[in-house]
């Protein structure tokens, strides 16, 4: 009796069990590739629409500053960051160079424009809104 093979009936479930898990197999792989797909359209998205993170222009108070390691085979990175609240409440993880991360104090306002990289323990003021002509009158309302 123990020498006797499997009936065709098992040998035929046991066919179908595999295949099953095959099928599991494949579909966990297409939706990590899937998912990894995504992100990375995302992230491009942001660097050419430049928004998030890769915005040009960034201003917003200081929340924390953190330093973010990574561990490879190469050795050890660190990646400088800064945790920024923008005026509309919006927080961004904006990474920085080393001296722009050592300058930076918690609390301060944090500005990069066309002109580079400022701090202002004030928050900054909006443009003002001059006359359209010199000739234009204008009268204080009370």
């Amino acid at each position: 009796m123990e020498n006797e093979k499997p009936s065709a009936t098992k040998r035929l479930a046991k066919a179908k069990h595999l295949a099953l898990g095959e099928k599991i197999g494949v579909i966990t792989i297409g939706l990590a590739v899937a998912i990894m797909a995504a992100v990375g359209l995302k992230s491009c998205y942001q660097r050419t629409k430049a928004i998030g993170p890769y915005r040009h222009e960034i201003s917003g108070k200081i929340l924390d500053k953190f330093t973010k390691t990574s561990e490879t085979e190469q050795g050890t990175f660190y990646s400088r960051r800064l945790l920024i609240e923008e005026k509309n409440g919006n927080l961004i993880r904006l990474p920085v160079s080393e001296a722009v991360w050592q300058e930076a104090q918690i609390g301060q306002w944090f500005i990069r424009d066309a002109h580079g990289v400022r701090f202002s323990v004030l928050k900054p003021r909006p443009p003002v809104d001059f006359p359209p002509s010199p000739n234009a009158m204008h009268t204080p309302e009370t």
